[in-house]
C-alpha cells in the first residue's frame, strides 16, 4: 500500500478466536485494529467499548495465547505445534470428505470451504416439501432440518448463504472428531436418500407441527453439529 492510501484510507480489521486453532466451544473473544478513523467516530467507538462488552476471562486468556503463541524452545511449544497441525489436518480431511458426500447426494450441491470451518450445502427441495413448509409458515430448509431431527435425531442448522433470495441451505461445522462426522454424514445421507425416494414414489409423510417439533428435541437422543 502506498503512503497516500496508508495515511488517508479509514480501515477497521477484525479478528477473533473463531478464526484460529486455539478456539474451543464456549470461548468468545476478539479484537479490532482501527486505522485513520475520524476522531469523532473514534470517540463514539471508544464510548461503546467502555460499556459491558468485555469477553470472559477465559476468552481473554485464549485470545492472548492466540496472539502470543509458544515459541520454539518454550516448554509447551512441541505440544502446541502437534495440536495445531492435528487440528488443521483434521479440518482439511473432514472438509474434503464432507464435500464429496454432499455433492454425491441428489438435489444437493456444495462449494468447498474457503478457509472456514463451515460448509453450506444448497438444497434443491421437491415442490411438496416447499408447499408443506409454506403451509407451516416455515422456510423449506428449516422444515428439512425439523424432519431430519424427527427421523434421525440429528440437529442441523439451516440458513441463507450468499444472499441468494429463495435458495435453501444447511450449515455444517466440519471441525469435529472424525468418528463424530462419520456418524453425522451417515444420518444425513440416509435421511436425504429416503426423502429423494419419497419424491420418486410420490409419498410424503407430514411432519409434526412446530410446537411438537420443539418437544421432539427434548425427547430424542440427538447429535448436534
Amino acid at each position: 500500500m502506498d503512503n497516500h492510501l496508508r495515511e488517508t484510507v479509514e480501515m477497521v480489521s477484525f479478528n477473533s478466536l473463531s478464526c484460529a486453532c486455539v478456539a474451543e466451544c464456549g470461548l468468545r473473544a476478539g479484537y479490532m485494529e482501527v486505522i485513520n478513523m475520524d476522531s469523532g467516530v473514534t470517540h463514539f467507538v471508544d464510548t461503546m467499548l467502555c460499556t459491558d462488552i468485555n469477553a470472559p476471562v477465559t476468552g481473554q486468556l485464549a485470545l492472548d495465547l492466540m496472539l502470543s503463541p509458544p515459541k520454539p524452545g518454550d516448554p509447551s511449544y512441541n505440544t502446541f505445534a502437534e495440536e495445531t497441525l492435528l487440528t488443521r489436518a483434521t479440518l482439511a480431511q473432514n472438509a474434503q470428505q464432507t464435500l464429496k458426500l454432499l455433492n454425491d447426494l441428489p438435489g444437493m450441491s456444495c462449494w468447498p470451504a474457503m478457509g472456514g470451518i463451515y460448509l453450506y450445502p444448497r438444497l434443491n427441495l421437491p415442490a411438496e416439501i416447499r408447499d408443506q413448509a409454506n403451509m407451516l409458515g416455515l422456510e423449506a430448509d428449516v422444515l428439512y432440518c425439523q424432519m431430519l431431527l424427527q427421523e434421525e435425531g440429528l440437529i442441523l442448522a439451516a440458513g441463507q448463504h450468499g444472499g441468494t433470495t429463495g435458495s435453501h441451505h444447511l450449515r455444517l461445522c466440519v471441525l469435529v472428531p472424525p468418528d463424530t462426522l462419520e456418524e453425522v454424514l451417515s444420518r444425513i445421507s440416509s435421511f436425504h436418500l429416503r426423502l429423494t425416494d419419497r419424491e420418486h414414489n410420490g409419498s410424503y409423510r407430514k411432519t409434526k407441527s412446530r410446537r411438537n417439533m420443539l418437544s421432539s428435541a427434548e425427547e430424542i437422543g440427538q447429535s448436534y453439529i
